[in-house]
């Protein structure tokens, strides 16, 4: 069983809380432990306080009995976390030792565990949860002008909300990154209502925040025994993009409430993706009034980013999207006839991305490429 020992430092703001694998028992409680518990092979570390200097490229640690060596980890909890390898030690003048580091990763850190959410840093009574953790709801209203330049006008109007849920899997087995999964989830309520205005021949393209800064959220987890720091990052974009030929009116929109899931998972070699999804638009309008050639896209995009240890790995993004195309003489609208020639398509869709950034996994693994989870019209 893993146990937790703390060694408080002098008078200098941190303390170094953790040794994980050394060959000394501290006391610990060998009572009916788990394979995830067992202590890691060779030196890690576990440090909460300032990084250091150089990013985390230097780490201050105080001298004390155990001291770190070449080659072993160190895991770093406050703030976003860093996980280092040591790569030179040496001993200062006020008794501390300067830890040179190169990035290291949770495969060789763990080395055998696998990963699941707790309540705040992780400690040897702690009690782990699922792999799944409700992070924020994401509620904004979709009432901006996005485009206005070159005689074209573009807004939009609307809400739009989405209950998330992080899903967040590892398994290390012999140092080996063997599964590795990550989805976001939850319900989306969307109602986006898109207003073109072109008096004259243009192309145009814009994407904005609709919530001024991204959310953050920090969780933690452990694996092995090792705690994990994560942070997730979440904005909402809204974009359109598109090029007229003549002079239009535009209003239409969307409406739609449901489960959306995208993800990726990482096993035997192979990256798969994870998707579900219960699309139904209802459309209102449209009120279109078009001479000459107009095609036009409007979109919002939910980005969410996980940090692991401070280091990018899982991203992932939803489109709900408006699509609108016409080459006429007319005008029209719901229920009315057109009054000249025209050909015109409005569509709405649904596209959604996943990439996975292996830096900070396991050094052996296949990073992603940008996998396409779905992209419904």
């Amino acid at each position: 069983m893993l146990c937790f020992p703390r060694l408080r430092a002098p008078a200098i703001g941190w303390v170094l809380l953790t040794l994980v694998g050394s060959s000394t028992p501290w006391g610990c409680d060998n009572g009916s432990g788990g394979g995830n518990d067992e202590p890691t092979a060779g030196g890690v570390f576990v440090l909460e306080g300032p990084t250091g200097s150089g990013g985390v490229e230097i780490i201050h640690v105080p001298s004390a009995q155990q001291t770190p060596s070449v080659g072993d980890i160190m895991v770093g909890t406050s703030g976003d976390g860093f996980l280092r390898r040591a790569e030179s030690v040496s001993a200062q003048p006020d008794g501390t030792l300067s830890v040179q580091t190169s990035q290291a990763t949770i495969a060789e850190a763990a080395r055998e565990g696998d990963f699941a959410f707790t309540d705040g840093l992780p400690n040897g009574k702690e009690s782990v949860q699922t792999k799944q953790y409700e992070v924020f709801q994401l509620s904004t209203s979709l009432a901006r002008t996005l485009y206005s330049s070159n005689g074209v006008t573009v807004s939009t109007s609307g809400d739009f909300t989405l209950d998330l849920t992080i899903d967040l899997e590892m398994q290390v087995r012999g140092a080996k990154m063997e599964l590795f999964r990550s989805a976001i989830q939850g319900t989306a309520s969307i109602e986006l209502n898109g207003d073109i205005e072109a008096v004259a021949g243009a192309s145009f393209e814009r994407e904005v925040s609709l919530l001024g800064e991204p959310r953050r959220k920090y969780l933690y987890g452990v694996i092995g025994g090792i705690p994990v720091v994560i942070v997730v990052t979440a904005d909402v974009l809204a974009g359109a993009s598109g090029s007229m030929n003549g002079s239009a009116t535009l209003t239409t929109g969307v409406g739609s409430s449901s489960f959306m899931r995208v993800g990726a998972e990482y096993s035997s070699d192979r990256w798969s993706v994870i998707a579900d999804q219960g699309l139904d638009y209802g459309y209102t309008g449209p009120v279109w009034c078009v001479q000459g050639e107009l095609g036009a896209k409007v979109y919002i995009r939910p980005v969410i980013e996980l940090q692991l240890f401070g280091v990018v790995g899982p991203s992932f993004d939803m489109e709900p999207y408006l699509e609108y195309s016409a080459e006429a003489s007319a005008c029209g609208g719901a229920g009315v006839e057109p009054s000249g020639a025209y050909d015109w398509e409005l569509a709405g869709g649904l596209a959604a991305h996943a990439k996975v950034k292996v830096d900070i996994l396991d050094r052996f693994m296949i990073e992603s490429p940008t996998l396409t989870v779905f992209d419904l019209r």
